[in-house]
């Protein structure tokens, strides 16, 4: 009999991704000796007759709930936060002694009291890296047979810590050398996932004004070790029908290990698409290439220097110069081992102008007559694919901590979503308004170089195109 059951609740999300998180507690729920069975509810939500409250209420009636000790919901993003609310409300409906528990990226971006007060059913919330405390949490519920009438909910949210005499919540992190090697057999509709997203390494040690990294993972960036990874790797390779992964890393070939890494991912048939920054290792392509990187992904943001100062991408002129050219050979390099590069740029940062969308702008325009000319040197075509998305401010980030500071500047976001502690932005700056966004975006994407070997490439990693 199961007692532990693990949702991924639905998102009206385009591309459907294999839930790490849930895979990664279920394997260290296994290793210790617990059984447990991940019900991810998006899988077949682009069928026809797909209905979220239908497929809901039948997985609720179909998996056994009735006897489940405990559920733990997965919330990715706040986009998830109002489908996971209709699960939990559902799931404490059908039974009522059930210990109901949440984690994910978004149990880090609002206040327990917060969280508390958007989900009524909710007994307690994991806070960073859950696979060590949802163990630990397991043993005490299951062996002392309590339910959640046992457990005051506000006595488990991660570690709290006395910080200077404030009590504070401190994300839990996991040591990569005591958690369990992924076992994807525990997720057994596989072949359902128009992604295969594969985790090697967690944290970050930059701290970014706008991003949440830190307050998941901290700044302590860990990789798995070698041995550990070439196990999944052998695992990935005979289960999935496929071989285009995404690779989540955020400082991805920083490291000297990933040149062990990328030597153990040759030896098999991998493609894959990962993300990174503009001072990824020059000198490792050649080898990432052989290694299967098909498409990488420059989190470039802006190219304004004062926009970038604000986001913490660079800290003087130096840096600030040495940032962009890194990016200009860093694309070049991709392009001359037909890897395709792709630009992520985000747009109505706080305070930005018509000065910093044309230094953007500028700098693209350079970026895209750079790559022809390296496709014309070549012959190589991989494309130059340009992401851009509006703004996001997120609570539990330093932008937000300044987000009235900035609104007395002319900064104005949309306030709809703020329950779930997201603000989209409105306007950036008191000259620049929405409509002015959007027509900003369409100039930008129209820089993108258009090329059959991208357009297949994003294909075969799930993304029409």
């Amino acid at each position: 009999m199961t007692d532990i059951f693990l949702f991924q609740p639905s998102v009206a999300r385009q591309f459907i991704f294999t839930p790490i998180g849930l895979i990664s507690l279920a394997s260290s729920l296994k290793k210790s000796g617990f059984d447990s069975k991940i019900i991810d509810l998006r899988v077949n939500q682009h069928h026809p007759d797909w209905e979220y409250d239908k497929i809901m209420t039948e997985a609720i009636m179909n998996v056994g709930l009735e006897n489940a000790r405990i559920v733990g919901i997965s919330i990715l993003s706040h986009e998830e936060a109002a489908y996971a609310d209709k699960l939990g409300t559902r799931i404490r409906k059908s039974n009522p002694d059930v210990c109901m528990v949440i984690g994910g990226y978004f149990a880090s971006c609002l206040r327990p009291d917060e969280i508390f007060d958007i989900f009524a059913w909710l007994d307690g919330i994991f806070i960073g890296e859950a696979e060590k405390d949802f163990v630990d949490f397991s043993k005490m519920i299951l062996s002392e047979g309590g339910n959640h009438r046992d457990f005051h909910r506000s006595n488990y949210i991660s570690r709290i810590e006395n910080q200077g005499g404030v009590r504070k919540i401190v994300p839990s992190t996991t040591n990569l050398n005591d958690i369990a090697s992924m076992d994807y057999s525990l997720l057994g509709n596989i072949q359902e996932y128009s992604i295969f997203l594969y985790e090697l390494s967690r944290g970050c040690p930059h701290n970014c004004s706008h991003c949440i990294e830190s307050r998941v993972s901290l700044r302590d960036y860990r990789i798995k070790p070698i041995m550990t990874i070439e196990q999944e790797l052998k695992s990935i390779s005979s289960i999935i029908p496929k071989k285009f992964i995404l690779i989540s890393d955020c400082i991805i070939g920083v490291s000297r290990l990933w040149e062990d890494i990328f030597q153990s991912m040759s030896n098999y048939s991998f493609e894959f698409l990962a993300e990174g920054r503009v001072d990824f290792p020059l000198r490792i392509i050649p080898l990432a290439y052989r290694a299967g990187l098909r498409i990488f992904w420059i989190g470039l943001e802006s190219a304004s220097y004062n926009t970038l100062i604000r986001l913490r991408k660079v800290n003087d002129p130096l840096s600030y110069e040495r940032y962009l050219s890194n990016c200009t050979n860093l694309v070049k390099e991709l392009i001359r081992n037909d890897i395709t590069p792709g630009i992520s740029l985000m747009i109505g940062i706080p305070e930005d102008n018509e000065q910093d969308f044309a230094v953007t702008l500028k700098f693209i325009c350079d970026l895209r007559r750079e790559a022809l000319n390296v496709m014309e040197i070549t012959g190589n075509n991989p494309g130059l694919y340009i992401a851009t998305s509006r703004f996001k401010v997120f609570k539990q980030t330093e932008i937000y901590e300044n987000l009235k500071d900035y609104q007395s500047r002319g900064f104005v976001v949309d306030t709809s979503e703020e329950k779930y502690g997201v603000y989209r932005v409105i306007k950036p700056s008191p000259s620049i308004d929405l409509d002015d966004l959007y027509a900003y975006m369409e100039k930008i994407k129209n820089l993108e170089i258009q090329s059959e070997v991208m357009n297949d490439r994003l294909r075969n990693l799930g993304v029409s195109k």
